[in-house]
């Protein structure tokens, strides 16, 4: 009985480590830097369509509403293209984004 317990918990801590080594989904962070901001309303806009993306697990914003600026800090699940019925990450998106919300995309950097 003890030996069983022993094997189907060296089972578990296998699969839970291939899970976390899968190369096929990937977590990658990215820094957006944001000019022209006018309103909190344009930032709370853009935050509800960038959290729409399927692609997008984390989004964080750091606006200077007396300079017009924000950096929006986001991270993205990167999938293997190889995958049917998978999407893949898209910055143009985002960029168009923030376009549309009516203000200015300046640099995208991934910072890991």
């Amino acid at each position: 009985m003890r030996g069983l317990i022993l094997g189907l918990l060296v089972l578990c801590a296998i699969s839970f480590q291939s899970k976390a080594q899968d190369p096929s989904n990937n977590t990658e962070r990215f820094v957006y830097s944001i000019e022209n901001i006018t309103s909190l309303e344009q930032i709370n806009t853009l935050e509800r369509k960038v959290l729409a993306l399927s692609f997008i697990s984390e989004l964080k914003f750091d606006v200077k509403m007396d300079q017009g600026k924000a950096r929006m800090q986001f991270s993205v699940v990167q999938v293997e293209p190889i995958s049917e019925g998978r999407d893949n990450i898209d910055l143009a998106e985002i960029k168009r984004l923030i376009i549309e919300a009516g203000m200015t995309p300046i640099e995208c950097t991934k910072v890991n």
